[in-house]
């Protein structure tokens, strides 16, 4: 369940709601089962679901929003031509858990409160306009300033709280992407890269500067959409900053488990290197 919910809901509401959201409770139901030894694993196959999961929709993830936007695909096009990758994605870490060992868990009590009700109705009524924006019923603009104006007047904590270091770094990569992007020795090197090799090249690209700006950088040269979003998706595999969304679990762990940094950080580079080669295995037999 740990597992698979961030792989499910991601493909709703992003990989990075899905981490935020269920990282930090994964670690507090380990800490109450007394299970704290189980914190690498958990939190590596938890970022490993959402980014895999987050790829079948357009709203699963940012770089599938801004393809499917620019492309023109249909909804069900998009999601047609992912669900090859995430079914076998979904076998792979059902595989990974049923071949950890069993551990013993006490019975423990849970002292929970619930949220009130109104709350809930309106961030639920704030994802509805999020998705209208999205299937263009209304402005994303619109929907943009409706969201912020109600978030100053009634949840200025909520805007505290954000992690704006990591939107920084976004921000920083997008710069570096928009400079070299515009060097025409570069341009001709990404040029001759991409001709018929569209989904490697977006692969190792996100790599170093993560998917999400090599999916608005490489979509500047080729309009072979297909491979490009199958080579942006699964190219959230491999480094730490594939997919800027794990960060949001490294960050997690190591603020939480300090002394657990380097194995995380093995595990988790093991486990998505060998999950990439499988999918760019199974791309290959697709054709």
């Amino acid at each position: 369940m740990l597992v698979f919910l961030p792989f499910l809901t991601s493909m709703v509401v992003t990989n990075d709601v899905a981490l935020i959201t269920f990282v930090p409770f994964g670690l507090v139901v380990l800490r109450m089962a007394r299970q704290e030894q189980q914190v690498v694993p958990l939190v590596v196959l938890q970022t490993v679901a959402a980014n895999l999961g987050s790829m079948l929709t357009p709203m699963g993830n940012p770089q599938n929003l801004y393809l499917y936007a620019r492309s023109g695909m249909s909804f069900f096009a998009l999601c047609a031509l992912m669900l090859p990758y995430v079914a076998l994605s979904a076998l792979c870490i059902g595989a990974m858990i049923l071949l950890r060992r069993d551990a013993p868990v006490s019975e423990v009590a849970v002292p929970v409160r619930l949220g009130g009700i109104k709350r809930l109705a309106v961030y639920t009524l704030g994802f509805g306009l999020c998705l209208m924006g999205l299937f263009d019923v209304l402005s994303p603009l619109i929907v943009c300033a409706v969201i912020a104006l109600y978030l100053l007047c009634f949840d200025r904590g909520l805007l505290a709280s954000i992690d704006y270091s990591l939107l920084g770094i976004f921000a920083a990569f997008f710069i570096f992407i928009g400079n070299i992007s515009g060097i025409p020795a570069f341009r001709e090197f990404i040029s001759g890269a991409l001709a018929g090799h569209v989904e490697l090249a977006a692969v190792l690209a996100s790599q170093v500067t993560s998917n999400v700006p090599a999916a608005l950088l490489l979509s500047g040269f080729t309009e072979q959409w297909p491979g490009l979003i199958i080579g942006c998706n699964i190219g959230g595999l491999g480094t730490l900053i594939a997919s800027m969304a794990s960060l949001i679990s490294y960050k997690a762990v190591t603020r939480e488990y300090p002394d657990k940094k380097g194995r995380y950080f093995a595990s988790f580079t093991i486990c998505n290197v060998a999950l990439l080669a499988l999918l760019l295995a199974e791309s290959a037999l697709l054709g």
